[in-house]
C-alpha cells in the first residue's frame, strides 16, 4: 500500500499518533469507523479512510477529537439530504487504521477488533451504536401476554454475523444483559425489548467517557421516563 501523494499535506499532528495507542476517544471513533467509515482505493497504490455522516456538527466534533486539522465536507446527497464525510489518504493513519481491522469492502465478514481492551469496550460499542443503533418501537410478544404490543427497542445493525455474535458476548459479559441476534439475509441484529435492559446496555456505554452523538443519546435518556411520556417517533 501507497500514495503518489504528499504523506502529510495537510500537515497532521494529533492524528499520526491517534490510532496507534487505546484510549476512550480512539476506541469510540473506531466503533464509528466500524459502522459508518470504510476503506477506499481508486488505485492499487491510494488508499483513503473515509467516514460519512448525516450528523454534521457531531462529524465536526469526531473530526477535532482526532486532529483540528482534519476537515469536514459537507454536501448534498441525490435525495436532497445534507450529509458530509472526513478523509485522508496519508498513508501512515490509513495503514493504523488497516492494522485496527479495517480494511475495503469489510461489512459482510469483518470481525471484532482483537486488540480492544476491555476497558474500552463501552467506548467502542457507543461509537458503534452512534453509526449503526438506534432506539425505536418495535412489535414485538412479550411473555405471559397473548397478544403482540409496541415496545421500546434499543438495535445494533452489523453487516457480520460473527461481529454481530460477539458484540452480544461482549455487551452480556459487562452488563449481564443477553441479547438477541437475528441473523438476516443481508445483515444481522443485535437487539433488546425489554426496558430494563435497554436502560442497563445504555447506562453501561454511556457511563464511558463523554464522547457522544446527542440526539441517540437523548432518545436513550427518554427511555429512563415513564412510558407513557414517551415520544412515538423515532
Amino acid at each position: 500500500m501507497g500514495t503518489k501523494h504528499n504523506p502529510n499535506p495537510l500537515r497532521f499532528e494529533k492524528a499520526l499518533t491517534f490510532f496507534k495507542t487505546w484510549t476512550p476517544d480512539m476506541a469510540y471513533v473506531v466503533g464509528l469507523l466500524y459502522a459508518d467509515g470504510c476503506i477506499t482505493t481508486r488505485f492499487s497504490d491510494y488508499w483513503e479512510v473515509v467516514l460519512e455522516m448525516k450528523d454534521i456538527d457531531h462529524l465536526r466534533k469526531v473530526a477535532y477529537t482526532i486532529d483540528p486539522k482534519l476537515r469536514v465536507r459537507p454536501y448534498t446527497r441525490q435525495d436532497g439530504r445534507t450529509s458530509a464525510k472526513i478523509s485522508t489518504s496519508v498513508r501512515q493513519i490509513v495503514e493504523d487504521c488497516v492494522a485496527l481491522g479495517l480494511r475495503p469492502r469489510k461489512s459482510l465478514d469483518i470481525e471484532w477488533p482483537a486488540a480492544l481492551p476491555e476497558a474500552y469496550e463501552a467506548d467502542f460499542v457507543r461509537g458503534y451504536f452512534d453509526g449503526d443503533g438506534c432506539i425505536t418501537w418495535a412489535i414485538g410478544q412479550s411473555k405471559g401476554h397473548p397478544y403482540p404490543s409496541k415496545q421500546r427497542s434499543l438495535d445494533f445493525s452489523c453487516g457480520s454475523p460473527n461481529f454481530a455474535n460477539t458484540m452480544s458476548t461482549v455487551i452480556q459479559r459487562n452488563t449481564t444483559i443477553e441479547g438477541r441476534v437475528r441473523h438476516l439475509k443481508n445483515h444481522s441484529r443485535l437487539y433488546y425489548v425489554n426496558k430494563e435492559a435497554i436502560r442497563t446496555v445504555g447506562a453501561w456505554m454511556y457511563s464511558a467517557s463523554p464522547l457522544r452523538l446527542e440526539r441517540k443519546f437523548e432518545k436513550w435518556e427518554e427511555t429512563l421516563l415513564p412510558w407513557n411520556k414517551h415520544a412515538e417517533v423515532n
